[in-house]
């Protein structure tokens, strides 16, 4: 029995060890880019290298502000594209996910394989014919330019995370609201729905992650400053200042991954539960 215990705690030692590592491995290019956005240029290239600025500044925010015009309106249409993506893709994975899940209807295991078919297909190949239909309907340069295909190309993996959540949940409650007189939608709205939040918060958190990093699309999609998101502005820090120009493209990073950093730490434990609900099932 003892020598039971003792592997054990050598065993949950070895695995707490590997996992720090991990982490710090992890963490570390995160903690240097926050670092190095307060430094100042001569201090981020003078050898010997440090971790912590010799002098702290905030000079590097204050340029990103300033000398990037429009900064302010990136930041605004990132909001403003990232929520309206969100929400549609939260409620339209939510509708498709309960039919797939509880109705029966022809051509249903089709949608599913279908689904995730589409999943192997990169965003970045549809590029041209996304532009030309947006071209053609004259949603170019527009923010519901960039919110469309968002929403189409995360809505299939969405859909699946909850078509598993749905699955997941006991069918008695339902079965109870039929009773009741609760129609299909009701019984959906008021008692499955809630039941899935930790999913639906990891497709919300997904969803967001994704869309306010995404680039490619709002690089080729986005020519003006009323629909130009961050990402597009960090690439013109990085041309208006020059590559060499570490603490400003170091700084104006920090600011695009502040809010992502900060929600995943306040929904971390939904967003673990989401994940395991909504593992995909066959």
């Amino acid at each position: 029995m003892a020598r039971k215990n003792s592997k054990r705690k050598v065993s949950r030692g070895f695995n707490y060890i590997i996992l720090s590592l991990v982490t710090i491995f992890t963490l570390f290019p995160i903690i240097w880019i926050i670092l190095t956005s307060f430094k100042e240029n001569k201090d981020i290239t003078k050898l010997p290298l440090t971790l912590l600025p010799r002098i702290w500044t905030l000079i590097n925010y204050s340029k990103v502000m300033v000398e990037v015009q429009d900064y302010g309106t990136y930041y605004l249409n990132s909001t403003i594209i990232t929520i309206v993506s969100m929400v549609i893709i939260a409620l339209l994975s939510s509708f498709s996910g309960y039919a797939l899940a509880r109705f029966e209807f022809p051509g249903k295991r089709l949608a599913f394989v279908m689904n995730i078919g589409l999943l192997v297909i990169p965003m970045e190949i549809t590029l041209v014919s996304t532009f030309t239909l947006l071209y053609k309907y004259g949603l170019l340069d527009t923010k519901l330019g960039l919110i469309l295909p968002y929403s189409t190309f995360l809505l299939f993996f969405s859909t699946l995370v909850m078509r598993s959540a749905f699955l997941n949940l006991p069918s008695d409650l339902e079965d109870a609201g039929l009773i009741d007189g609760c129609s299909e939608f009701r019984i959906f709205w008021s008692i499955a729905f809630p039941l899935a939040r930790n999913s639906v918060i990891f497709v919300l958190i997904n969803a967001f992650i994704w869309i306010w990093n995404e680039f490619v699309f709002a690089s080729v999609i986005a020519s003006s400053p009323a629909s130009k998101t961050l990402p597009v502005a960090i690439a013109e820090v990085q041309r208006n200042s020059g590559w060499w120009d570490f603490g400003q493209i170091t700084s104006a990073a920090v600011l695009t991954m502040a809010p992502v950093i900060i929600i995943f730490l306040i929904f971390q434990k939904h967003f673990m539960k989401g994940l395991m609900e909504g593992a995909v099932k066959g």
